[in-house]
């Protein structure tokens, strides 16, 4: 009886669910979806807080509050929230008449911001960032010159609109984080079925690469406008603005709705454009409900394909059984530049150095997280963070991931694990290894002891049939910075300071509680060369161990490092939360064995640590399946031909809301969560990263962010993910505190 009626009730429920829940759940899907569409072309909204009209009085009509004008012709802006700001500042029409250029200087709060010029433009658009306004009341002066002459803002402007901009993108990682989307395809273009509807005082910017034979096509529908739509024009258009900030009205909106049309964008050819729907009024009576759809808009083009670069198939040659040797060496926090083959002035690495002599040094490799959890997850299974989900230490590596060491172990290879750093084994990235050998007791110390003994391991190594597959991972040079002598003093012997290496003045230090020098930067850096200069000659010492076993010149040899180290270069210490170089730019080398004849070589591509888990399996022979991985072999690269190619690679900062950088060819444009800030750089011409091109950039910086935002939201689509929640004992939780991982 009991059990007729559990099953009378599962059946009930399982009924309300079919009949209630669930067409519930599919209408929140559809609903998630048309949002994300929403949010893909919509990659930049602007709601219009005040419209300012000048009139020959220097009175003004206002649109809406906070804005107004001052006695002594400032304009006064109340603001409430922190952001970047947009003002678009309109000139009179009878001033187009002035043949000559008005360069008007925006000054805020007393402090002069930049220099605008106006030519024959009908407006020119400013982004101004939250550092300079202030919440509550802003002061904004105008003065304008006209052959240095100055001339009274009522005289040349006509309007001025101050917007915020509503950046989609954190507002998604914020929100919409965990939910599940129907999949986006990256090189998809604007393509919006039915139309995007949009009310009052907004702008929707959206960027692209206009290629030959691109068009655009898009009608339009007014609601609740009333029945005079002949002054629709002056509040509502489309329009490009090209690479020089020039705009040009594409649709002129002058009658209730008009059918989709195309409009060719052949004279935008090859730049990166903004394509911008406005709709703001100033009129008092304008009804609030009014708004416009936008039908059907959409890009089209029979070449709208990013190139890509034919992949042919490079191959290395075939490798005997006693060359199934790899020796994949890690150094943690390692910071590139410090390596004297990296053109360090210090003879910091001589051993390492020699390995490059003799293989190939990628001189661009970045790692996918700035701290060791996120990083070897991504390396071992060669998914970007955003697929493994594995942000930190916070989750661990779940058993189903496949990863590269459980392939070869699959082989009969042997495969082995030595290191000193706790977190591998915390964090689940051991799996598929048969041989473990770890720092036994405080992972600060006892190092000199585990080297003796992992030195030992390497000189009785003998050559095997079935090869060796062994992953070194070395804390050093990661925090602290206390090498033993010689090393201690060798790069700074002349220091007369008071500051120390130990982890709890390191940490004083990036907590501003020790305020420091240039000197003593200085003297931080050199112990942190003598950290990495100690670890240098353990690997001499191993080096030595393997070329007197006859396997040095029968095996692959792989340096590299999970991830930078931050030396003050922008004011911090450590890695975990930046994305500058200093935290992901890592060193790559890989030696291959002797009788491969390879040129030693430096190779100057983008390349990303995912990549080494497909170079791994192509040197051994072993089948995988690519679309299964998002790393490329680098095969070709080092064989010189084609077939490695990538729009663009990705390093993450720690945690579910973070930072995150993305180069572009020589641009590197980096995302900053919660705080909502931008910072795009030129590397080419900036590698310190010291001039922030976001306020001159506004089409690269738009169209990057697009860019990323369309390419996460695959990866969170595409990737079931490998992520789990991890709890820690607390002896566990001592450990990762003491190396800086967690607070």
């Amino acid at each position: 009886m009991q059990l007729n009626i559990k099953i009378s009730t599962l059946f009930l429920f399982s009924l309300i669910f079919i009949f209630f829940l669930l067409p519930g759940c599919h209408q929140k899907m559809i609903k998630e979806k048309q949002d994300l569409t929403k949010l893909l072309w919509s990659a930049e909204k602007i709601n219009i807080i005040g419209v300012l009209t000048f009139s020959s009085s220097q009175d003004t009509t206002l649109g809406k509050k906070p804005i107004s004008i001052g006695t002594d012709g400032s304009i006064n802006v109340m603001l409430s929230k922190s952001g970047t700001y947009f003002m678009r500042i309109w000139k009179k029409k009878n001033s187009t008449s002035i043949q000559e250029a008005c360069v008007v200087s925006l000054v805020i709060n007393g402090r002069k911001i930049k220099d605008i010029v106006f030519a024959n433009e009908e407006f020119v658009d400013c982004y101004i960032s939250w550092s300079q306004l202030k919440r509550g009341k802003n002061i904004i002066f105008f003065r304008a010159r006209i052959s240095g002459t100055l001339i009274t803002p009522n005289k040349f402007f006509d309007s001025i609109e101050i917007g915020f901009i509503v950046n989609s993108l954190a507002k998604y990682l914020a929100k919409e984080k965990f939910k599940k989307f129907a999949k986006v395809n990256t090189r998809q273009l604007l393509n919006v079925k039915g139309g995007i509807a949009q009310k009052q005082d907004s702008y929707l910017n959206y960027y692209f690469r206009v290629f030959s034979g691109m068009s655009l096509r898009l009608g339009y529908r007014l609601t609740n406008f009333g029945s005079d739509y002949a002054w629709s024009t002056s509040c509502l258009s489309v329009g490009l603005t090209d690479k020089n900030g020039h705009f040009e009205k594409l649709l002129k909106v002058n009658s209730e709705r008009a059918s989709p049309k195309s409009i060719s964008l052949e004279q935008y050819n090859g730049q990166i454009v903004r394509l911008t729907f406005r709709f703001v009024t100033a009129k008092k009576d304008f009804s609030p409900n009014s708004q416009v759809i936008w039908i059907e808009p959409a890009i089209l083009a029979s070449s709208a394909k990013e190139e890509l670069i034919p992949e042919e198939k490079a191959q290395l040659p075939a490798i005997s059984e006693k060359q199934k040797n790899i020796f994949w060496i890690v150094l943690d926090a390692l910071n590139a530049k410090h390596l004297s083959c990296y053109g360090y002035p210090y003879k910091t690495t001589p051993n390492i150095d020699v390995v490059a002599s003799e293989g190939i040094q990628f001189n661009h490799a970045y790692t996918q997280g700035v701290n060791t959890n996120i990083s070897v997850a991504s390396m071992f299974t060669s998914l970007y963070p955003e697929s493994t989900k594995v942000w930190g230490y916070k989750t661990q590596l779940q058993d189903k991931a496949d990863t590269v060491v459980e392939i070869i172990e699959k082989q009969k290879i042997k495969t082995t694990i030595i290191s000193d750093h706790i977190g591998l084994e915390l964090s689940n990235l051991t799996q598929g290894f048969k041989e473990k050998i770890f720092l036994e007791g405080n992972v600060l110390k006892g190092r000199s002891s585990f080297y003796k003994k992992i030195l030992t391991y390497f000189k009785n190594l003998l050559p095997s049939a079935s090869g060796h597959f062994i992953y070194i991972h070395f804390l050093s040079p990661h925090s602290p910075y206390q090498p033993p002598e010689p090393y201690c003093s060798m790069f700074d012997k002349d220091y007369q300071g008071n500051i120390k290496g130990t982890q709890k003045t390191l940490i004083d230090i990036n907590k501003q509680k020790i305020l420091v020098t240039e000197r003593d930067i200085r003297h931080l850096r050199a112990l942190y060369d003598g950290n990495l200069n100690y670890i240098d000659h353990i690997l001499g010492e191993i080096f030595k161990a393997i070329k007197s076993n006859g396997i040095y010149d029968n095996s692959l040899i792989i340096i590299t490092s999970d991830h930078g180290e931050g030396l003050m270069e922008h004011g911090y210490l450590f890695h975990n939360q930046y994305v500058y170089e200093e935290s992901i730019h890592v060193p790559l080398i890989l030696k291959f064995p002797k009788s491969y004849n390879l040129i030693q070589k430096k190779i100057e591509t983008i390349v990303e640590l995912i990549d080494l888990y497909p170079t791994i399996l192509d040197y051994l022979g072993i089948w995988y399946q690519q679309n299964l991985i998002q790393g490329k072999s680098l095969v070709p690269l080092i064989k010189s031909m084609p077939g490695y190619s990538k729009q663009m690679i990705y390093s993450r900062g720690h945690g579910e809301l973070f930072s995150f950088s993305s180069r572009f060819g020589n641009y590197k444009y980096i995302y900053h969560a919660p705080k909502v800030s931008e910072e795009l750089y030129d590397i080419s011409q900036d590698l310190e990263e010291k001039n922030n091109l976001v306020a001159t950039h506004t089409n690269l910086v738009g169209y990057y962010k697009m860019k990323v935002l369309q390419w996460i939201l695959q990866q969170w689509d595409s990737y079931q993910g490998f992520g789990l929640p991890k709890k820690y004992s607390k002896k566990q939780l001592e450990s990762l505190k003491a190396l800086g991982y967690l607070r």
